[in-house]
Parts: structure tokens; sequence; C-alpha cells
């Protein structure tokens, strides 16, 4: 009878130890799949942050032309008077 049930035993343990073999390595899966996820994510903001950077660095450049024509105009006009 100790047999049988030393049998019993050792199926359950068995199965616990699959059972958290197979969770284990559904978790790894899962944290993998995360890890491309969050990777995508970061490498999308940085690709929009550069973009706004060369935007804002094109506006910087127009307005600083626009600047510096309105003080020529401005320095031209008043040694006409």
């Amino acid at each position: 009878m100790t047999t049988l049930i030393d049998a019993a035993q050792f199926g359950v343990a068995i199965f616990a130890i699959a059972a958290l073999v197979f969770v284990i390595v559904k978790f790894l899966e899962f944290m993998k799949k995360q890890e491309e996820n969050f990777k995508d994510t970061i490498d999308n903001h940085l690709k929009e942050a550069s973009e706004r950077l060369n935007e804002n660095t094109t506006v910087s450049k127009n307005l600083n032309k626009t600047v510096e024509e309105l003080l020529k105009y401005l320095r031209y006009q008043n040694g006409k008077r």
C-alpha cells in the first residue's frame, strides 16, 4: 500500500514541478514581450523628441534670421533721421 501512495505522491510531485516550469516559461515569455514593447515605446519617444528638436532648431534659426533682418532695418531707419 505504501508503494501505491509513494507512486501517487511522486506523480503529484512531477506534475507540480511541470506546472512550475510551465508558469516560469510563460512568465519569461511575457517579460520578453514587455521588454520589446518597452523598447518600442522608448524608441518611438526618442524619435518624436528628435523630430521636435529638429523642428525647434529650424524655427529658432528662422527666428534669429528674422530678428537680424529687423535689427538691420531698424538701424537703417534710425540712421535716416
